[in-house]
C-alpha cells in the first residue's frame, strides 16, 4: 500500500507542475529552456540586435556621443534600457566617461564567452548581452584590437510578458504531457500491488 501512495504522489507532483506550465504559475512563469521557448523571445533578440546594430552605426557613421543620446531617446519612448561596457567590463556613459564599477558578469562574459550569461530573466524584465567584435573600420579609432576579437558589449533589458511566452505549441506539449500523467495516475490507482504478490506466492 505504501508503494502505490508513494507512486501516486509523483505521479500527483509531475501532474501539478506540468499544469503549472500551462496556466502559467509563478516562479515557473519566467523560466526559460531551449526545447521549448517560443517564437517570442526571438523576436526580443530581434529586436535588441537592431538596437545595437543602430547604435554601432551611429557611433561609426555620426558623432560618437549621438549614438549614446540614441539609446537615451530608446529608454526614454519604449522603456527599453541599454548599456555599453568595455573590454574590462566597465560601463561607457559616454565616450570617454566610465564607470569605476567593474561588472564581473559582463567581464566573465566578454572574457570567456559565457553563453550561460547572454539570457537572463528575473522580476519580469528579459536581458539579453550582445557582444561586439571588432570590424576593419573599428580598429580605426580602436587600434589597439584586432579584428574579430571582442571589444565590449551591449546590455539591453525591457520587460518580459509571460503571456505572450505561453505559445499555443508549448500549451499543447503540456496538455498532452498532463494527459499523459492522468492516465498514468488512473492506472496507478488501479494498481493493486498486495494482490500481485499474493498471487505470485499462490504459484
Amino acid at each position: 500500500m505504501k508503494v502505490k501512495i508513494f507512486a501516486a504522489g509523483v505521479v500527483v507532483f509531475l501532474l501539478l507542475v506540468s499544469l503549472s506550465q500551462i496556466f502559467n504559475i509563478p516562479p515557473y512563469a519566467e523560466s526559460v529552456d531551449d526545447i521549448y521557448q517560443s517564437d517570442y523571445f526571438e523576436n526580443l533578440d530581434h529586436k535588441y540586435e537592431v538596437i545595437s546594430d543602430s547604435f554601432m552605426g551611429i557611433k561609426i557613421l555620426a558623432r560618437p556621443e549621438y549614438a549614446w543620446l540614441f539609446l537615451g531617446d530608446i529608454e526614454k519612448k519604449h522603456g527599453i534600457k541599454a548599456s555599453v561596457y568595455n573590454k574590462r567590463g566597465k560601463q561607457v556613459f559616454a565616450p570617454g566617461y566610465y564607470s569605476d564599477v567593474i561588472d564581473r558578469k559582463i567581464q566573465k562574459l566578454i572574457n570567456f564567452h559565457d553563453s550561460e550569461l547572454i539570457r537572463e530573466i528575473h522580476g519580469g524584465i528579459y536581458d539579453r548581452v550582445i557582444l561586439f567584435t571588432a570590424a576593419e573600420r573599428c580598429i580605426v579609432c580602436h587600434r589597439r584590437f584586432k579584428e574579430g576579437e571582442v571589444i565590449g558589449a551591449m546590455k539591453v533589458s525591457g520587460e518580459f510578458s509571460s503571456r505572450n511566452f505561453y505559445s499555443k505549441e508549448r500549451i499543447l506539449i503540456f496538455v498532452l504531457l498532463s494527459a499523459f500523467l492522468v492516465f498514468i495516475l488512473i492506472l496507478v490507482m488501479k494498481w493493486k500491488p498486495s494482490a500481485d504478490v499474493k498471487e505470485l506466492f499462490d504459484k
